[in-house]
Parts: structure tokens; sequence; C-alpha cells
């Protein structure tokens, strides 16, 4: 059986006003927050970019320590 969540990440989020001038969103604000949230759940710890070869490289490390 798959439980519903309680609350979004949406509706968390639902009251910040986004700061940025309109003409350089290229995002939703709330989507950016969701990745960001994921991101962080998953283990992220800053903003670098990582390629595949680095994931797996961390992700078979992780595995052999576990």
């Amino acid at each position: 059986m798959k439980l519903k969540p309680k609350i979004t990440i949406a509706d968390h989020f639902w009251g910040i006003e986004d700061p940025r001038i309109d003409r350089t969103k290229r995002h939703n604000l709330i989507d950016i927050m969701t990745i960001a949230v994921s991101a962080v759940i998953c283990g992220a710890d800053g903003w670098k970019r990582r390629t595949k070869a680095t994931f797996m490289m961390k992700l078979k490390n992780y595995s052999l320590q576990a």
C-alpha cells in the first residue's frame, strides 16, 4: 500500500517570494527548490557538477563500505 505524502515540497515552500528579476527566470523557483531538497537528501554537499563516472565511483565506494 503506497502512502500519500502529508505535505508536498510545493506546499511547504508556498510562501517564499522569488527575489529574481523576471527576465532572468529560466526555471520556476519551486522546481529549483525541489531539485535542491532532493539533492541534499541524496547526499549532495555543494553545487559542483558531477559526471556520471564520478557518481558511479562514489556509489561503488559507498557500497563497498556497507
